[in-house]
């Protein structure tokens, strides 16, 4: 695409979005401020005067300015000497040469101002003697650190002063003169703004915007209403006069659009009526800046993309009332989202987490919230850097004190894990969190809000990474994600959100919960490959039962696990049995197991009591104990009987070694439980084994 092609796509389409910012309800008719005044020069100076100017700026360097007067002189003096640049070698040579001297005596006036108060003209003078330097091309605020302090200092200056009302009770305590503190104000700070446009009046490559808005930015973003609303009318100003002198050349050293139209677009919501107002006329400005700024750093093969986008922008802006349009933060992101690239989309989302984080009024934050969701919910397929993403995400959890305020982040986490291209992305780096969760990020895998189709979708994730930690082979220590996606499937299943997922891979699940069990018996965390400076250096425990939470909140599910268990007890290695027998001597506590005949139950038990290894024995006990708890099968006078016995059987241990004890035991209470329910068929059919011991 030639750029003169390109450039007549863009001013043919830009006239359609052109509108006359009166119209647009509350916008003020009349700009805050003009350019034209920095744009008007004095004639040319004689070469007298300006050796003189040259001298009297010299004595100001090297000596103290005391009265208000002595401070304006020096300051106009400044002034008048930058307006002879053009054409006085003398006085270009004396300039370059001493920029430095000429920051620090501006900062040492700005400072000497009795903060925070406004009673004289000299802040005012400060920031026209920088607009002039600016208008020649001299920026005093930019380039070195000296200077980027100057524009901060003077930033300060006028956005943190008191409120207008309470300037005017200063005035009334102190008075100051003749000078009216209102008047004096709204002077300062259209100079301040004056100041600001100068910057950017000739900026080509949008490098000064940068800066400007990097300085802005913390301010944009104040609790105190009457510092947001100067920094937003700044802003607004500053994209006017841009928008009104914009000539864009490449290369383009605007790195931050994505922040600035969220920023702007939180602020078009703003409750404080004013500055809701000013970043609407911004946002007016900013949007017809980002059109010609894409048509010139599009690729010129992708001719069709954009004129797809400027069409969905047409589309979009076409289906809205324009009057309207400026106020509602998620129609303009919409918008915007358009022509947001992979970097400032990323730049928009984490803006506005930030605007989660740090804008105080409940209500912004939950603009901010819907302002992330919709965006999300567009451009979802286009998002980069997700893990930093889900950083930060994970961050605000822990310090977001609105319940709702969360409940937007679930639904962003359940935004990005649904899509298949970053659901892996997203359920690493949650995983990647000490365990057991703490409750934020509990609460979180607890109420996800996946859309039905893509709920099986990301059960499968989870069970895959579990069972690839299964199939890597003998590792001298478990895999954290073992334990990590052990506990997410914990919490989802104790939220019981993904149901439908839970009953379809349920055989899956089973199966891998199960061997899962089988590799961590008898192992702690220190048995465990945990990533360096995940915990802190005091020992951390982990007891996640996923089972016990799914069959507890379904009890359908637990009588699939009876029947699905019965193939797994004679399947495996010894290890695999033993684990499965285990969860089916458990499962003979739940009412499911009154299914089961007892009498096979009490064969199983039988066959488990002739094995050699005690702790199928210890199992088959513990089952035999629950099968005499059912009601319809204990007698109250044989069953404390038996425990008088059980209590004078351990009194009678002679051994003091552990195995010794185990075995004595065992020795005492099989005959007791099978003796003591001798009228039990069932049961007492068994008698003939306690031969074996």
């Amino acid at each position: 695409m030639t750029s003169h092609s390109t450039e007549a796509t863009s001013n043919v389409f830009l006239s359609t979005l052109d509108s006359d910012i009166s119209e647009i309800p509350g916008l003020p008719r009349e700009s805050l401020t003009d350019t034209s005044r920095h744009l008007t020069h004095q004639g040319p100076l004689g070469e007298v005067v300006v050796e003189q100017l040259i001298q009297s700026i010299q004595k100001f360097f090297n000596g103290e300015l005391k009265s208000q007067l002595e401070k304006l002189t020096a300051l106009r003096s400044l002034s008048s000497l930058s307006r002879t640049l053009p054409s006085d070698e003398t006085t270009e040579l004396f300039i370059h040469s001493h920029i430095a001297d000429i920051v620090r005596l501006l900062s040492t006036l700005v400072e000497e101002e009795p903060l925070p108060s406004l009673f004289s003209p000299v802040l005012q003078e400060v920031f026209t003697t920088i607009t002039d330097f600016s208008c020649q091309d001299v920026y005093l605020l930019f380039g070195s650190e000296d200077r980027a302090d100057l524009f901060s200092l003077v930033t300060k200056s006028v956005i943190a002063l008191p409120s207008i009302k309470t300037l005017t009770h200063l005035q009334e305590i102190m008075p100051s003169g003749s000078c009216n503190s209102e008047c004096l104000y709204r002077q300062t700070f259209q100079a301040f703004v004056e100041m600001l446009q100068s910057l950017v009046i000739k900026d080509r490559h949008l490098e000064n915007l940068d800066i400007v808005f990097k300085h802005m930015d913390p301010w944009l973003q104040s609790d105190k209403d009457h510092e947001r609303e100067r920094a937003t009318a700044s802003m607004a100003q500053v994209l006017k006069c841009l928008f009104k002198h914009l000539s864009l050349q490449l290369p383009v050293r605007f790195q931050r659009l994505g922040h600035l139209v969220a920023l702007m677009a939180l602020l078009c919501g703003d409750p404080l009526k004013e500055v809701a107002e000013e970043a609407a006329e911004g946002m007016h400005y900013l949007l017809h800046i980002t059109l010609r700024l894409k048509c010139i750093t599009y690729d010129k093969k992708n001719r069709q993309h954009l004129k797809r986008a400027m069409k969905r922008c047409r589309e979009l802006l076409e289906l809205y009332n324009i009057k309207q349009f400026y106020s509602c933060p998620f129609r303009i992101a919409q918008v915007f989202e358009v022509f947001l690239n992979s970097n400032e989309l990323y730049q928009f989302v984490m803006a506005t987490l930030d605007g989660l984080k740090n804008l105080k009024p409940p209500h912004m934050q939950r603009s901010a919230g819907k302002l992330l969701i919709a965006l999300v919910k567009k451009a979802q397929s286009r998002f980069e850097k997700v893990p930093e993403i889900m950083g930060v995400i994970c961050a605000l959890l822990s310090t977001s004190s609105q319940p709702n305020v969360r409940q937007q982040i679930t639904n962003i986490v359940s935004l990005l894990m649904s899509r298949p291209k970053y659901t892996d992305t997203v359920i690493n780096h949650l995983l990647r969190h000490p365990v057991p969760y703490d409750r934020h990020l509990a609460e979180l895998w607890r109420t996800l809000e996946v859309e039905l189709p893509k709920t099986t979708w990301i059960l499968w994730r989870l069970l895959r990474k579990l069972q690839k930690c299964h199939d890597s082979g003998t590792q001298e220590k478990m895999a954290y994600v073992a334990v990590a996606v052990t506990d997410a499937l914990y919490e989802v299943f104790v939220g019981n959100r993904l149901r439908a997922a839970t009953f379809r891979l349920f055989p899956q699940l089973l199966m891998t919960l199960l061997v899962q069990v089988h590799h961590a018996i008898g192992l702690t965390m220190s048995d465990v490959a945990i990533p360096s400076g995940l915990y802190p250096e005091q020992e951390v425990s982990s007891e996640v039962t996923p089972l016990c939470a799914l069959l507890e909140r379904n009890h359908l599910l637990a009588h699939k696990v009876m029947y699905l268990l019965v193939p797994f007890l004679n399947r495996g290695n010894e290890k695999h049995k033993l684990t499965s027998a285990g969860f089916f001597v458990e499962l003979l506590q739940s009412p499911v197991a009154r299914r089961f005949p007892s009498i096979y139950c009490v064969a199983r038990l039988k066959d488990w009591l002739l094995l050699e290894n005690n702790l199928f024995k210890i199992l088959a006990l513990r089952g035999l104990c629950y099968l005499t708890r059912r009601e319809e099968m204990v007698r109250p006078d044989v069953h404390r009987f038996s425990m008088t016995l059980f209590g004078a059987s351990i009194k009678s241990v002679k051994y003091t070694d552990k195995k010794g004890v185990e075995s004595q035991v065992l020795d005492s209470l099989v005959p007791l439980l099978l003796y003591s329910q001798d009228e039990n068929d069932a049961i007492a059919a068994v008698m003939p084994i306690v031969n074996f011991f």
